[in-house]
């Protein structure tokens, strides 16, 4: 019955009948005592900085279907004459990106 529902309230019976009603309030207090360390808390200018780090990476890679669009919009672009600085405008990107979206197969 370890690890069910119906477990952990048997778990927690036990406990309250052993060491009173207050039990979990007991350990909850003791846990919250213990730590030291005050986290990001002690200096939230530190939190902010972190925070900002965090949110500038992505584990995901750039917006592929953005990317995609970009391409499409480059080579129409080309084949219309426009300039790599005229395309480099409209879409906000660099003349070596805008060669490598023309260069591209698909």
């Amino acid at each position: 019955m370890s690890g069910t529902i119906e477990g952990g309230k048997k778990c927690a019976e036990t406990n309250k009948r052993k060491y009173g009603k207050d039990w979990y309030r007991k350990i909850g207090a003791i846990g919250g005592k213990n730590g030291n360390t005050g986290g990001f808390a002690a200096n939230p200018t530190l939190a902010r900085l972190a925070g900002a780090v965090g949110g500038r990476k992505s584990k995901r890679g750039p917006n592929l279907t953005d990317r995609a669009r970009k391409v499409k919009q480059a080579k129409k672009m080309s084949a219309q004459g426009a300039t790599y600085e005229e395309m480099s405008k409209e879409l906000g990107v660099s003349y070596g990106t805008i060669r490598r979206y023309l260069n591209e197969e698909n």
